[in-house]
């Protein structure tokens, strides 16, 4: 239904919205469920009649970088005896995915901006994960 007509949902697609966004960043979930929540969100998005409002484009975008945040630790990653991908994980892979299908039906002018304040807050902390999630979000994009 949300993919069809997240209309449909009238006044609840809000609410919708939002608690998909909580199972999304609640960890203590099984990823699969909140696979499941972050696709709620980004087919609403992708399904909406009219530009999506800008506090939308901006949570959206947020779940997927934190969908991209989930890559695991690995010590042995550099090492010639790890074959390491990042698409092996489901919640990175389906941040990525969910990335590249915003950028595709939501307009620049709404886009580039969220885009920006999220890429610059990721890409200047200092651990790892994050700037590695930016860089995943601009690939994608």
């Amino acid at each position: 239904v949300v993919e069809a007509k997240p209309a449909a949902l009238g006044n609840a697609l809000g609410s919708c919205m939002e608690t998909m966004a909580q199972l999304c960043r609640n960890e203590s979930w099984e990823n699969g469920v909140r696979r499941l929540a972050y696709e709620f969100v980004i087919s609403a998005i992708e399904g909406f009649p009219s530009q999506p409002l800008p506090a939308m484009v901006e949570e959206a975008l947020e779940l997927s970088m934190a969908m991209m945040l989930e890559v695991e630790d690995d010590e042995t990653w550099g090492s010639q005896l790890t074959n390491y991908d990042t698409a092996e994980d489901v919640l990175v892979e389906a941040g990525q995915v969910g990335i590249s299908r915003l950028a595709s039906v939501i307009p620049d002018i709404l886009l580039l901006p969220a885009m920006s304040r999220i890429l610059s807050k990721y890409a200047t902390q200092a651990p790892w994960k994050p700037r590695h999630a930016a860089l995943l979000a601009i690939v994608q994009s």
